[in-house]
């Protein structure tokens, strides 16, 4: 009958039908009558319906089915309607997304401008508030500023209780003044303080905590206590991996440290150096391109490179880190540091037209920074001397060595960085043909380093010891 109707072969038509067919034969054999067609007529309009594509009336009323049989007669408007139904969706989580990080970004802006908000009226208060001397019994203009720091800091303990995360930004920052000031020692028990505190608040895992720990091991291997702050980056780095954090600004800086101070131990740890400086350098570079700490990863990078007689990257690892210098706030002394590591490192690589400018670019900055009595300026000026007497200006270069070694002899007697200028003198009587004096110099200068160990080290004084070490 249906064949008949629809004028069709029987093979397409079988699975044309195949589910219509099985719906009306499974109606006919329901166990309940009422279920079943009520009439002859009823099942003839069901057969007759399929044969034109129509949906069955009368025997099967199932939601499903109706579902399924409209589907098929309208499948591209269904497609299209569900295309526009998941796009509408997309679009409105991706609004939703933005919606909250906007949210988001504002409340740390608003936190952030409270932090700093907070932090000028304290130091204004430290500085230039109505009660600065109080509890003292010398004039304020008789107090130091670590002294009013100090009085400040005790203050804000007992003021700031209440307001955690000003009082741990206030942590950092008075930190870092006593840091700028060289009172280590101050500086890393507030630092310690502040990591407590941070603990007491907000429990072992939180951000706050991971920061404050990594400066104090940056700090600890500043005053040149390697064992303390190998201790402090280990628990730091374990924060920082509990917290989740990474890729922030304190995880680069805890690789900094890291890096650094597997330098210190010697250069059988160099290859170890690097990745931690490496992946440093990455992130400042990547993240915060503006941070200081970016031009002393790339500093001890170089360094390790230059250790495992890796000049070409050396050199690349240097030139990085004049940039950075150039692009962020760092002092200027720290700019001459990184300047002069790259006049050594070109030195070493026979490049000493750029050296030199290099090294005058760093005396100009050391003698603007800290004057000419300090020991990096009289230090790169030795370096400068040595070059000039390679570069055909014996005499002079010979002159500027001699007096150099002389006054490093007078500031740091006993040090690596005067065992380096002895030796650099010794070689610079070498060749200048003067084998005694040359003789009587290198046997000063071996009996010098022999008992040193090279220290932690300010990172430009780490630099010419490292180069001229390895030229001499």
């Amino acid at each position: 009958m249906i064949r008949e109707a629809s004028d069709c072969v029987a093979k397409p038509l079988r699975g044309a039908l195949r589910g219509d067919l099985d719906a009306i034969v499974a109606v006919t054999l329901r166990k309940d009558p009422g279920e079943r067609y009520a009439t002859a007529a009823a099942l003839r309009d069901d057969l007759v319906g399929i044969s034109k594509a129509s949906r069955l009336v009368h025997g099967v009323g199932r939601r499903f089915y109706r579902t399924r049989k409209f589907v098929a007669r309208y499948r591209w408007f269904v497609f299209g309607s569900v295309i526009a139904a998941l796009t509408l969706c997309a679009v409105s989580l991706v609004a939703i997304d933005q919606a909250r990080s906007a949210q988001r970004q504002a409340l740390i802006a608003s936190q952030e401008a409270a932090k700093a908000t907070a932090t000028t009226k304290f130091l204004e208060k430290v500085f230039a508030g109505p009660h600065i001397g109080k509890g003292s019994h010398r004039p304020p203009h008789e107090l130091t500023a670590a002294e009013l720091l100090d009085s400040g800091s005790a203050e804000m303990f007992n003021s700031l209780e209440q307001q955690p995360e000003i009082m741990l930004e206030l942590i950092r920052v008075v930190g870092d003044i006593f840091m700028v000031m060289e009172d280590v020692d101050k500086s890393i028990a507030l630092y310690r303080r502040g990591v407590e505190f941070a603990e007491r608040r907000f429990g072992p895992v939180n951000s706050m905590k991971a920061e404050l720990l990594v400066r104090v091991a940056d700090a600890e291997a500043y005053a040149g206590r390697a064992a303390a702050a190998n201790a402090d980056v280990a628990i730091a780095e374990a924060a920082i991996t509990a917290a989740g954090d990474e890729h922030s600004r304190h995880y680069a800086r805890m690789l900094k440290v890291k890096g650094n101070l597997l330098l210190m131990k010697g250069s059988e740890f160099a290859a170890e150096a690097k990745e931690p400086l490496r992946r440093a350098a990455a992130l400042f570079a990547e993240h915060f391109p503006n941070d200081v700490a970016r031009a002393f990863a790339l500093i001890y990078l170089a360094q390790a490179h230059l250790k495992l007689n890796e000049d070409v990257q050396a050199e690349q690892a240097a030139e990085q880190a004049v940039l950075a210098t150039n692009n962020s706030n760092l002092d200027l002394i720290d700019q001459a540091s990184a300047y002069s590591l790259r006049a050594s490192i070109r030195h070493r690589l026979g490049k000493l037209g750029l050296a030199a400018g290099d090294y005058e670019i760093a005396s100009t900055l050391y003698r603007r920074s800290v004057g000419t009595d300090h020991f990096m300026y009289v230090q790169n000026e030795g370096l400068r001397g040595e070059l000039l007497q390679l570069s055909g200006h014996r005499s002079e270069g010979l002159a500027l060595v001699e007096e150099t070694t002389a006054q490093l002899a007078s500031l740091r007697k006993g040090t690596p960085t005067y065992a380096i200028a002895a030796r650099r003198l010794a070689q610079a009587y070498l060749r200048d043909g003067s084998y005694t004096r040359a003789i009587e110099t290198n046997t000063e200068a071996i009996a010098l380093v022999r008992p040193l160990q090279f220290g932690p080290l300010r990172c430009g004084c780490l630099s010419h010891v490292l180069c001229s070490a390895d030229r001499l």
